[in-house]
């Protein structure tokens, strides 16, 4: 009998059904092996599901993804939490060069400038479509967001 995969398991020449596992048994296994999850170690608290978490989460997944090691992009996302740069808003309030003086003493080096000015298209991104959904324009925030992810 040839391999089945998924979700069906062959037991002689029956093949049954296994119950897929649900998505907090999954993360909770993946967890348990790998440990702790990278906004857990930078602190930010997705659980809470507010601005400033969420947009925090967004910088750290933006600074992780360059090729630098993961330490460095977690101490720059520290840095700029520190500074309290944790919303769209406070982000626009800091300079470029504060930006790259706090990516450059996280250890940044080589992405920083082009790190911190990434950080501030996110930022007026972010802002803009907060703007436009206070504003109620519920279409005008899907239309935004799909001309800015492109084909």
């Amino acid at each position: 009998m040839a391999p089945l995969s998924g979700r069906f398991e062959a037991v002689g020449t029956v093949v049954l059904e296994m119950a897929k596992p649900s998505k907090k048994a999954n993360v909770a296994a993946l967890l348990d092996e790998h440990g702790t999850t990278y906004a857990d170690e930078a602190g930010v608290a997705v659980e809470k599901n507010t601005p400033s978490p969420l947009f925090r989460l967004l910088c750290l997944s933006l600074l992780q993804s360059a090729r630098i090691k993961s330490d460095i992009a977690m101490r720059a996302a520290k840095g700029l939490a520190e500074r309290r740069w944790n919303t769209a808003e406070a982000m626009l309030g800091s300079t470029w060069k504060q930006r790259v003086d706090v990516l450059n003493a996280a250890g940044y080096t080589r992405y920083q400038e082009r790190t911190s000015t990434m950080l501030e298209t996110s930022a007026r991104l972010v802002a803009a479509l907060v703007r436009v959904e206070l504003a109620g324009d519920h279409d005008a925030v899907l239309a935004a967001a799909a001309a800015r992810a492109g084909p």
